[in-house]
């Protein structure tokens, strides 16, 4: 069995809008899917040094169907004071 292959992208949408737009695309396929929230670590550069702040995720997996195991992470990253930055970590599984 073939290892999960991960990729993180920055994207102009939200997190939400990111989500959303995946659960469709599962409902439309007819898969089985879980969406989860949680909150992950992420640094943003405070004049000087970074400062470690959590942000919130949402996640949405698909548990069935041709695409099980595909996992989709969202989240808005600050780095700076000029606005948040929506990134997504897509998860594939070895049989895709």
């Amino acid at each position: 069995m073939a290892r999960p292959r991960s990729v993180t992208l920055e994207v102009n949408i939200t997190p939400t809008q990111a989500i959303r737009a995946f659960r469709e695309l599962a409902e439309a396929a007819d898969w089985e899917w879980e969406r989860e929230e949680g909150s992950r670590l992420v640094d943003r550069m405070m004049i000087i040094m970074p400062i470690a702040q959590a942000t919130r995720t949402f996640r949405l997996a698909i548990l069935d169907g041709d695409g099980k195991g595909l996992i989709l992470t969202a989240w808005e990253e600050v780095s700076g004071s000029k606005g948040g930055i929506t990134k997504v970590e897509w998860i594939v599984p070895g049989h895709l």
